[in-house]
């Protein structure tokens, strides 16, 4: 339980920082910034916890090290899952532009002809590849899109996960 607890706990700080700087000045490249403020207040949080000397494993004789590794495993997870959470709030996922127009459309609903004339190019793909390029994923060359090292790297990721899972790449 202490590990949950603490590491719960531990996390509201880069939440915290995260709306505190962006408050301020909104980065360039977001999920860098939200990794790098995540991993190094995460950090400098359990080097303090460390410093304390405190014992914070539940059971007796359980190593100190050890249950600063399961509080730090606990707070990348959660770091992962703020990061997926925070891209898809971010740029608008499709679903989640559908999911507003209907609602904004009240109780009467939205005509299809309505709706699916709202859902083009510039609502659902473009917002996307501008990321992509911001991020350095993809870039423009003679017109057409490339995959940069980086892009290439991210493409094999999430296509090994799509396979090990046994799953297409959809939308």
């Amino acid at each position: 339980m202490p590990i949950l607890f603490v590491g719960a706990l531990l996390s509201i700080v880069p939440v915290l920082l995260h709306w505190l700087v962006w408050r301020v000045y909104l980065p360039h490249r977001q999920t860098r910034a939200i990794v790098l403020i995540f991993l190094a207040v995460d950090a400098l949080l359990l080097l303090g916890l460390a410093q304390q000397q405190g014992s914070l494993s539940g059971a007796p004789g359980a190593p100190a090290l050890l249950v600063y590794l399961h509080i730090g495993l606990f707070m990348f997870a959660l770091l992962c899952c703020y990061v997926i959470t925070y891209t898809a709030l971010e740029a608008d996922s499709p679903t989640i532009v559908m999911v507003k127009m209907l609602d904004e459309a009240g109780p009467n609903g939205l005509p299809v002809e309505t709706f699916l004339a709202r859902l083009d190019d510039n609502v659902l793909v473009l917002p996307r590849i501008r990321d992509l390029e911001r991020d350095h994923m993809v870039r423009v060359v003679g017109g057409r899109y490339h995959m940069t090292p980086k892009g290439r790297y991210m493409a094999l990721t999430f296509n090994t996960f799509a396979r090990v899972l046994g799953v297409g790449l959809g939308g």
